[in-house]
């Protein structure tokens, strides 16, 4: 079908899972699992999102700007333009669903670049899988970052007290976590992992610099939630994991789980965007794409 203007939310489901989507952004902002609500539904005092599409970089740039051939392209928003750009319908069923966006002048402002994309949305077995897919549609390599960036309810649903819940990965990780500077850059200053025997302990101390950067991930699923009862599974197939919740003791009851292909700027970056480490090359006509799936009761 061609792609439509729409306006307002639409709503997939399949058994007990069910999942609403915004067009502003592509964003994921309802996930309900056996008629509970397992996604953050926002805090002005802390963080009022859900599920924000990172495109196309991921956090902040150094004085945010980022530089092509040359010239420099200024007040770029945190995670890039796509959280808060509004998206097309190009495909819609009662349990799948694909947002779109393309370049336009606004967009060229900011990322000189002639783009697709598409965020796609299914609902089967249990999951809800997100697919992030990028196109270069223009003539020269197109530099780019994306991410996914969930925040879930801590306290899960009916999973017990906040202090019970941890972090169980795939394997353990023995190289050391990134932590961002004060601008939210890559400073340099990294901590020995806090994943033991494939367990990490939520704490407050943990998020005392706001993100934990796995910038050399091993594990591709994770498990969140109180061990003997249902939690939430993540499968992802990106380079790195953030772990993320608004920074102090006992700010918001919620944390995202963010699979990233990308990163931060380091600090002091005034390089060609198609130099920044982490950065994706696409040549002229190619595409790329990653995945997360979210399994609910897991």
């Amino acid at each position: 079908m061609d792609s439509l203007a729409f306006t307002h939310n639409i709503t997939l489901g399949s058994g007990d899972l069910s999942a609403t989507i915004s067009p502003i952004g592509a964003e994921l902002i309802s996930l309900r699992y056996m008629g509970e609500e397992w996604l953050w539904q926002g805090d002005a005092t802390s963080w009022p999102r859900q599920a924000p599409v990172l495109f196309p970089h991921c956090g902040r740039t150094a004085g945010r700007t980022i530089r092509v051939d040359g010239t420099a392209y200024p007040d770029q928003p945190i995670h890039g333009f796509a959280p808060t750009s509004l998206f097309a319908l190009k495909a819609h069923s009662s349990e799948s669903a694909i947002f779109t966006l393309s370049d336009s002048p606004a967009t060229r402002a900011l990322y000189p670049f002639a783009f697709e994309l598409d965020v796609c949305f299914s609902i089967q077995s249990g999951v809800l899988e997100q697919v992030i897919k990028c196109h270069n549609g223009g003539k020269r390599p197109m530099p780019v970052a994306a991410g996914f960036h969930p925040g879930f309810v801590w306290p899960l649903p009916s999973a017990g007290p906040k202090a019970t819940h941890c972090l169980r990965f795939e394997t353990d990780e023995p190289h050391p976590i990134a932590l961002p500077d004060a601008d939210g850059l890559m400073g340099g200053e990294t901590m020995p992992s806090p994943v033991h025997d494939r367990i990490l302990t939520l704490d407050d101390n943990l998020f005392r610099a706001g993100s934990v950067i796995f910038d050399r991930i091993i594990s591709r699923s994770i498990w969140f939630g109180v061990p003997g009862r249902p939690g939430l599974q993540i499968d992802f197939d990106t380079p790195s994991l953030v772990l993320w919740r608004w920074p102090g003791p006992n700010e918001a009851d919620y944390l995202c789980i963010e699979p990233w292909a990308g990163l931060p700027d380091p600090a002091g970056f005034t390089g060609d965007l198609a130099s920044k480490p982490s950065i994706t090359r696409l040549a002229p006509g190619e595409s790329t794409c990653w995945t997360i799936r979210i399994k609910p009761g897991a």
